[in-house]
């Protein structure tokens, strides 16, 4: 092969490994995405189960204090 060949083969593979790094790129930034949108969702319904317990809590700490004694 002469070398004006061998160098568009070579600029053929870079091409193509380039627009692979770019499809491996998008999924990547899909994938923390998707992740982050997990993430937020699942803070949003902890807050939310925790506002809906917020007022049984504090009826619950009342209840499992022991009574003070003097020894």
């Amino acid at each position: 092969m002469n070398i004006a060949k061998l160098q568009t083969k070579y600029l053929r593979i870079k091409i193509l490994n380039q627009t692979m790094g770019t499809r491996s790129g998008d999924q990547q930034k899909k994938q923390r995405q998707k992740e982050f949108k997990e993430k937020k969702e699942h803070q949003e319904r902890l807050l939310a189960a925790k506002k809906a317990n917020h007022n049984t809590g504090k009826s619950d700490d009342e209840a499992n204090e022991m009574p003070k004694t003097k020894v």
